[in-house]
């Protein structure tokens, strides 16, 4: 919980004056268009000056001492809110948090506020029911100093967790994600928690499509592969996919670096095996070796790669074919499957041109060719094209190509980074 800032502070101790003599609250006299000062009881006043020379000697046990006798006077709307702002003053001195909310939620209640004022006390309104646990009514002041243009202090982030902590999961969701494109937009490294903590309570309501969202936001701007690694294995987990799906995730795994052990190698080599892809397959074995996953002497995973090599040639041989076929097809389904074959053997470009011609022709699942699609311009280079394959798919493919639509524009903020420091030649 935050207390009371500096700067604020500073500005209580201006206004908790009994010499005040303006405030935006004060009437002006219609015949001079002077402003008047709020008139303030002779027993208020009394009331008052031992308070004000306790606290001008920073002697804030006696100050908050006599600060009940001042509110027991004050009667009218100014004069409560003068007296809160001196216990506002004491309250933030002696770090007594419940006394600052005290005080802050009646000066809001005067109506007598600068308006200056109100965004932050509304903001720490909201800070001190939060701590205190009064979630609904932290909801409603930090939303007051959101709308009012308060900007500091991750109130965002705080509202978010209010309607967490109340269970209203489509408001936390939505507060965060703006926080997000809010801080993203002015360039500001956002903080992790504001993609974990709505991620931890997507997963724990069983919200699999909000949950893996906020973790493909999370790597935007945390792109390690131990994110990434992470947030696919996750994926994998809470949507179980069919084969080909898994297929994807693995080759997401591989793309971003994130791929580690012999299981997961071998599961990719598997995978593309049993979907006809032996060049994949070969490439996963490859890739494994590589990494110092797969040990040379690992016979099963040599064999898995023998007999898939042994294939190449004749599968390669017939994809020719394929493409006349599937420019010939009344269906999209060859192309579709050739587009398949040629992204297997890292061919990009034909891949492209194959997966396009499926959705020309129409009649293929849309959300893998689109998924497919994207995977290969991608992987090609094209970042701004995958991306719109990735928008296109929907369904339980949905969240995977979150994943790598989040990858892509990583790669499209980093080349944006590099070109903005790259000096002019």
């Amino acid at each position: 919980m935050r207390r009371i800032s500096g700067r604020l502070l500073a500005c209580t101790m201006m206004v908790g004056s009994l010499a005040l003599v303006a405030t935006p609250a004060m009437a002006k006299d219609k015949k001079s268009n002077e402003v008047k000062a709020p008139e303030i009881s002779t027993a208020f006043r009394a009331a008052g000056e031992p308070v004000e020379k306790a606290i001008a000697a920073k002697d804030f046990a006696t100050a908050n001492a006599g600060i009940g006798a001042l509110e027991a006077a004050a009667v009218t709307p100014y004069e409560k809110y003068v007296a809160a702002h001196f216990r506002l003053q004491i309250a933030a001195s002696l770090g007594d948090t419940a006394q600052q909310f005290k005080a802050v939620e009646t000066i809001l209640s005067t109506g007598q506020a600068d308006p200056a004022e109100l965004p932050a006390m509304y903001f720490y309104a909201g800070n001190f029911a939060f701590a205190d646990g009064k979630y609904e009514l932290a909801t409603e002041r930090l939303t007051k100093a959101l709308e009012l243009g308060y900007t500091k202090n991750n109130a965002q982030l705080m509202l978010a967790e209010s309607y967490l902590k109340t269970n209203r999961l489509d408001e936390a969701f939505a507060i965060a994600r703006k926080a997000i494109a809010t801080a993203r937009a002015a360039g500001e490294q956002v903080p992790v928690d504001w993609f974990n903590r709505p991620a931890s309570a997507a997963q724990k309501a069983g919200r699999s499509a909000d949950f893996i969202d906020f973790l493909a936001l999370r790597n935007q701007s945390y792109p390690t592969p131990e994110n990434w690694r992470n947030s696919t294995i996750l994926y994998l987990q809470a949507f179980k996919p069919e084969k080909g799906t898994t297929l994807d995730a693995l080759r997401l795994l591989d793309a971003t670096g994130a791929m580690q052990t012999r299981q997961e190698f071998y599961e990719w080599a598997t995978v593309a095996a049993d979907s006809g892809l032996p060049g994949e397959s070969v490439k996963a074995y490859e890739a494994g070796l590589k990494a110092g996953a797969i040990a040379k002497s690992d016979a099963e995973f040599a064999k898995l790669s023998k007999d898939q090599a042994s294939e190449i040639a004749k599968d390669k041989g017939e994809l020719g074919e394929a493409e006349r076929a599937a420019a010939a097809s009344a269906t999209g389904k060859i192309a579709s499957a050739t587009g398949d074959a040629w992204l297997g053997y890292g061919d990009y470009a034909k891949a492209v041109a194959m997966y396009r011609l499926a959705l020309q022709k129409g009649g293929v699942d849309l959300e893998a060719t689109n998924t497919r699609l994207g995977i290969a311009l991608a992987q090609s280079g094209d970042d701004v094209g995958a991306q719109q394959a990735f928008a296109a798919v929907t369904g339980p493919r949905a969240s995977l190509a979150r994943l790598w639509s989040a990858y892509v524009a990583q790669k499209l903020a980093a080349s944006a980074a590099a070109t903005a420091t790259t000096p002019a030649s």
